[in-house]
Formats: C-alpha cells, sequence, structure tokens
C-alpha cells in the first residue's frame, strides 16, 4: 500500500540549506570522520537572540499539566517518527507483531522503545506479543499518559532559566525522557531527586491534568536540584542549542546504538534535522546508516570523553542516505515497508497530518547566507563525493578518515 492515495513528494531531507552549507565549509581541511570540529559557540545564536522566548516562556511557566499537553500535541508525531527509526524494532516472521527483543544495552524492549508495558510491568522474553497496529498508540501513551511529557513539564515550570520552547528542544527532550527518565538531568540516587520524582507522581496520580505550575514549583522548592548531571546543569542554566547537543556525547556509553541516537536527539534538538524526512524510510534503520559509514564512534561524536563534541560533518552524507537509503553495503535497497506505510495501515490520518509542515525546524535560509551558485555546486558535489566514499566500504576494512578538497575526496 502506498502511503497515501494522492502522489506526494516528501522533502529528501529537511536539513536547512544553510546547515548544509556550514557542514560542507566544515569538512574543508577537517576530515569527514576524524572528528568534528568545535562547534560549541556560549552566545545565543540570531534565531535564538531574535525569538519571543519572554512572551513564550511566561505562557508555558503558568500553564496546568492538562494545558502544556495539549502545547505538546502537535509535537507527538514528529517524536514519534524519531522514535521509530532510532528504536530497533522487532517484529515476528509474519510482520505483524512487535516482540520482545535485547537492545544494545541487553535491555528487553518492545514495539518502539519500551521497556515496560501499559499496566506497568518490566518487557520481558515472555511479554505478550503487540499487534503492529497498536504500538503506535503504546509509545504514544507513554509520552503524554505516563511520565515523559509530565517530567518535561515539571522542569519546565520547575526551572526558570530552562527553555522548551523550541520544536527542536521539544522533541528531543520528549526522546530523551522517554528512553532514560530523568537520569540525564540529575544523579539518579540523589536525595532530593528521588523524593521530588516520588512527590509529583503522587500530584499526577491524584489531580492528573489539572496539576498547576504552582504544585510543581513548590515541589522543587522543598527538594531543590542539588546533584545536576552535565546535561542537566547546562539545560537548567539556560545553555545553548550547541552546548546541549555537544554535552549529549558524554551519556553514550553502554550501547554502541547510544552513538547515533545521541547524535540524532542533539541534531534535532539544534533544528537541523526534521523528523519529518524519516517517513520514507523503515523502522530501525539509523543503525544501518551507523554501519555504513564504517561504525565508528567519530562519525558522531568528537572531541573528548569530557568535553564532546558532536559531529556535524556526517550531516552531508546522511543527507544523502536520506534522499537514497541502502542498506550498509551501499547496494541493497530497503524493502517497501516503510514507516509512511506502516502508518498509513494504522491510520492514514497520521500521513496526512505530514502533508503540511505543521512544526518548524530551523529558520535559516541559504539566500540569508549569500552563497554564490559556484559554492552551492561544490557543496553538492562534496556530498556526492561523501556518499561515493562512504557506500564503497572494502569487505573486512574499515574507512580510512577522508579529507575533502575542491578537487575531490583524498586519503589522509
Amino acid at each position: 500500500m502506498k502511503i497515501i492515495q494522492k502522489k506526494r513528494k516528501l522533502n529528501k531531507t529537511t536539513l536547512t540549506n544553510a546547515t548544509l552549507a556550514l557542514a560542507a565549509t566544515a569538512i574543508l581541511g577537517q576530515g569527514i570522520v576524524k572528528g568534528a570540529r568545535d562547534t560549541r559557540d556560549k552566545s545565543p545564536t540570531p534565531t535564538e537572540q531574535t525569538t519571543n522566548t519572554k512572551h513564550i516562556k511566561k505562557n508555558q511557566k503558568d500553564m496546568t499539566y492538562g494545558e502544556y499537553r495539549k502545547m505538546l500535541n502537535p509535537v507527538t508525531p514528529y517524536v514519534m517518527l524519531e522514535l521509530m527509526l532510532t528504536e530497533g524494532v522487532k517484529l515476528d516472521k509474519t510482520g505483524n507483531y512487535c516482540i520482545p527483543y535485547k537492545d544494545s544495552r541487553g535491555i528487553w524492549t518492545i514495539a518502539f522503545g519500551m521497556t515496560s508495558t501499559r499496566d506497568g510491568k518490566k518487557v520481558t522474553s515472555k511479554t505478550e506479543p503487540i499487534p503492529i497496529e497498536n504500538a503506535w498508540d503504546e509509545s504514544v501513551n507513554v509520552l503524554e499518559n505516563r511520565e515523559t511529557y509530565f517530567m518535561m513539564y515539571c522542569y519546565d515550570v520547575g526551572c526558570d532559566s530552562l527553555r522548551l520552547d523550541t520544536p527542536g528542544r521539544q522533541c528531543a527532550f520528549a526522546s530523551i525522557f522517554y528512553n532514560s527518565g530523568t537520569k540525564l538531568m540529575e544523579e539518579p540516587e540523589n536525595k532530593n531527586h528521588r523524593n521530588r520524582n516520588e512527590t509529583l507522581r503522587k500530584l499526577y496520580k491524584e489531580y492528573g491534568n489539572n496539576v498547576t505550575a504552582e504544585m510543581v514549583r513548590e515541589c522543587f522548592a522543598k527538594y531543590p536540584i542539588t546533584e545536576p548531571r552535565s546535561f542537566g546543569k547546562l539545560a537548567i542554566s539556560g545553555a545553548s542549542d550547541k552546548e546541549l547537543a555537544n554535552v549529549l556525547g558524554l551519556y553514550v556509553v553502554g550501547g554502541r546504538g547510544l552513538w547515533s541516537r545521541r547524535w540524532m536527539e542533539g541534531q534535532v534538538l539544534m533544528g537541523n534535522i526534521n523528523p519529518k524526512s524519516f517517513l520514507e524510510l523503515p523502522m530501525g534503520t539509523l543503525s544501518e546508516f551507523m554501519k555504513m559509514m564504517g561504525g565508528k564512534k567519530d562519525v558522531f561524536w568528537g572531541g573528548d570523553k569530557e568535553h564532546p563534541i558532536i559531529n556535524m560533518e556526517t550531516l552531508i552524507p546522511f543527507d544523502e542516505w536520506l534522499g537514497n537509503p541502502v542498506a550498509h553495503d551501499g547496494k541493497t535497497k530497503f524493502s517497501d515497508r516503510t514507516i509512511g506505510n506502516l502508518l498509513n495501515r494504522i491510520n492514514p490520518d497520521i500521513i496526512e497530518y505530514f502533508d503540511d509542515d505543521k512544526l518548524v525546524f530551523g529558520t535559516s535560509d541559504i539566500t540569508q547566507d549569500n552563497k554564490t551558485a559556484d559554492f552551492i555546486a561544490f557543496r553538492n558535489e562534496m556530498k556526492r563525493q561523501v556518499y561515493k566514499t562512504a557506500t564503497s566500504k572494502i569487505h573486512g576494512k574499515s574507512h580510512a578518515p577522508q579529507t575533502v578538497h575542491a578537487t575531490g575526496v583524498k586519503r589522509a
């Protein structure tokens, strides 16, 4: 079944032109996978400077949880697309049921990254399979009716300087909280952290959507944040998108899949990637892109253990891969069991939702950067060369780092 009856043409990717130009520029003399250049920027970007965040934050910080959840409703389908791409969903032989599997960290999981069932039981090898048609609703339930959005709400209204006011930040934080809860914000065993979360859960159980911002602030006042982790410390202090994206590289220990997932969360957070572009990809295929690029950590993360830097250069081959998604051998085409086809099977209205861009990820435009036609042509050639090199991997040998020059691709 096609995604939708009328023929639609999705953008090959929603990486902004300016983002691609920036990445192409960064490649010059830097290397495509050897390590990203330092993109940390402690000053607000022009977009951040011009956004009326004061007005947005005032409204958000006075909302009840029901109002906040309603505000996030348009974000949910985009979050789901990201989860469907990054999570290694496993289907039975018929392709009709999601079955339990162990993720890269050895945790039993089902559907789109769910580690517990609707009734709160942990997923095990004996957990009942979930019909694929129900998998969407099960994950949406985790986002909207359990703790993901609620804990985002609590930190947003409880921490004055935290900004969750862009689609990129909202999607990225939802993915992080969906997968890790509040562990990236504070030390999990911190007493205040545990007591606050326990109190907030009781409030949610009693009042539901009627939990008020004042209730949450009183809870944070009683149990203040005393031991934030690196990501949480930056988030609650109003750090820039780039700073937050970079520090996500500290949380990739325990599974190779985390390298690419945290990279994706960082790029979505910065507005460089719109999850809408994943509709034409099969579920769980971000791992194929990682393998195609050599399976190395530095494809996604540069810097060092204490100061990671998100790799911006990888945006270029990722953009090309979106337009021509293939398995890691660089040749095998995926089946037509794409995310879009699956959603059309579950509910065509979901697909219709993406026909018009409901959310804007990134606001840059190539014309604002005053790039010449020659530069644009050069950028496109770099994309072609990088993708060609990445997909020509010789069996049994890993890629040597590449340095891209105006005349082509040259071995480092």
